[in-house]
């Protein structure tokens, strides 16, 4: 189904969570952890084995320490990650985001990437450009050419970074393999009752609207900030695509190490249960199946 650039399109304020380059300086306190850490995760590893070696067994009482969550980004990646050339058509920076900037974190998305769902993007490689005619968010994915635009006045570094993790996560969505559309579908239809009722109009935290016209499905998307992005449609898009279920997820994965943790700690408001946590480890479960 074709769909017009601007569907896919995610805006936010410029005040949001910010990411930050990933370290485990520090953290390491034994050589067995270091070792760990450093070789990450063989492909077709489950995600309940790396949950396994952090200690987290019952999901519905453990309380994610700070260490743990760094450790859980840590052995989420390949061990062997593709190459970036086979996913890639092209990179155009600019003075202020160079294509070396760009670069380093496609590289490291790629990193999370299981070979199966490699193999499936490199049948439609993606072209990333910084591009002055695009003002109205951090950056847009326009599926229907595979690009993926910048925008120059993106603030930061951590931003962009942000940003290009949750346009790539569309990328992998909707391009890859169809048992990620799918299992996305499952997910979020369970969650909002099979996309039963009209669209509510979502909350960005408790009391402030991102824009009376961005709509959506609330249920127990909210994550620690009162984020309710994860449940949008899009006019013309079949809500069964639940297109941003993945991406709000996902680009958690470049959050600080402090913001995960309150993330994965956080109780719904509505349930009192670990609402958030279940649909990004679902997420991150269904991103990761070799």
């Amino acid at each position: 189904m074709a769909k017009p650039p601007e569907l896919i399109e995610y805006t936010e304020t410029w005040g949001g969570a910010r990411g930050s380059r990933s370290s485990a300086r520090g953290m390491m306190r034994s050589s067995r952890t270091a070792i760990r850490w450093r070789h990450g995760r063989a492909p077709g590893t489950p995600l309940r084995s790396l949950l396994d070696k952090l200690g987290v067994r019952d999901l519905d009482t453990h309380v994610f320490t700070k260490e743990q969550a760094q450790q859980l980004v840590t052995l989420l990646k390949q061990v062997t990650p593709p190459k970036l050339d086979t996913l890639v058509r092209g990179i155009t920076g600019d003075n202020t985001h160079s294509s070396e900037q760009i670069r380093t974190i496609v590289e490291e998305f790629a990193s999370f990437m299981p070979p199966a769902l490699a193999g499936q993007l490199a049948r439609q490689p993606v072209v990333i450009a910084v591009d002055p005619r695009h003002t109205t968010s951090p950056a847009a994915y326009r599926p229907e050419g595979d690009s993926i635009v910048i925008n120059p006045k993106t603030p930061d570094f951590p931003t962009l970074r942000r940003n290009l993790f949750h346009e790539l996560v569309h990328w992998a969505h909707l391009k890859g393999p169809s048992s990620f559309r799918d299992r996305v579908t499952a997910l979020a239809s369970r969650r909002t009752g099979g996309f039963q009722g009209r669209p509510l109009i979502l909350y960005s935290k408790t009391g402030v609207l991102y824009g009376l016209d961005v709509k959506g499905f609330p249920d127990d998307w909210a994550d620690h900030a009162g984020n309710q992005a994860a449940g949008r449609v899009y006019p013309g898009v079949e809500d069964a695509l639940a297109v941003e279920v993945p991406t709000v997820h996902l680009e958690k994965l470049t959050y600080p190490a402090k913001e995960l943790t309150a993330h994965l700690n956080f109780r719904s408001d509505r349930t009192g249960r670990y609402a958030w946590r279940e649909s990004f480890l679902t997420c991150l479960d269904i991103f990761l199946s070799p």
